[in-house]
């Protein structure tokens, strides 16, 4: 299989494959020079009901990223809540008082991804993915 992915595979590109564990292990094994990194996705529906006796309900499910070299990586910002706001204290006048200092409200994306897979709207398998 790798073989014939190295073979189509452009300089920058990226493979990615969703697994759950213990394949997800055993994928990035098969191949851990071209691995980068993990995503989770956070499903919020539970999958593995027929086992939900003997080990708890799945929600997550891994997202690796394979490539050649460096991946192509653009984040997609997300909206934070409240915009922390640092220094600007006037409390005593022995100490320089210093502008505060405001971040935007853009946050880098984290590992866990929270994308539900319960709409079935236009869906034609019932494994497929969103395309978020």
């Amino acid at each position: 299989m790798w073989e014939q992915l190295k073979r189509i595979i452009k300089k920058n590109g990226a493979i990615v494959m969703t697994a759950s564990q213990p394949f997800t292990t055993t994928l990035i094994y098969s191949n851990i020079k071209m691995w980068r990194h993990n995503w989770q996705w956070n499903k919020n529906n539970s999958a593995g009901f027929v086992t939900a006796k003997v080990r708890p309900l799945q929600v997550v499910e891994d997202i690796c990223v394979f490539g050649l070299n460096k991946v192509n990586y653009n984040p997609q910002m997300n909206i934070r809540g409240n915009i922390r706001v640092k220094g600007g204290s006037s409390k005593s006048d022995n100490y320089n008082v210093q502008p505060s200092k405001s971040r935007n409200n853009l946050y880098y994306p984290k590992s866990l991804i929270n994308i539900s897979n319960a709409s079935q709207v236009n869906k034609k398998h019932p494994t497929q993915k969103p395309g978020q």
